[in-house]
């Protein structure tokens, strides 16, 4: 097991196991700043639903949110770049 990224922390009495040398941490920019505020952007399209639903929740766990429309995105797949999150309603 020594070759997963994942260890025990010495005096951690709660078992959980973390990620050895901070590996999530080191992924974006959203770990550099705390209070920056990770943009997610849901995919949207005819026939889904609970677009708005999906939005408020990942509002409630503090990311901002951009609803898309599918056609939207294909004309301008840069808005994916901007994203740190996507969401795709049901």
């Amino acid at each position: 097991m020594s070759g997963l990224p994942l260890e025990l922390r010495e005096g951690d009495t709660t078992g959980a196991l973390h990620h050895r040398g901070d590996l999530a941490r080191r992924s974006h920019a959203c770990y550099d700043n705390p209070t920056m505020t990770p943009n997610c952007l849901i995919i949207r399209t005819a026939g889904t639903n609970c677009d708005n639903e999906l939005a408020h929740a990942f509002e409630l766990a503090g990311a901002g949110t951009q609803r898309v429309h599918l056609n939207q995105l294909i004309a301008t797949p840069e808005l994916i770049d901007e994203a740190q999150l996507i969401g795709f309603p049901g």
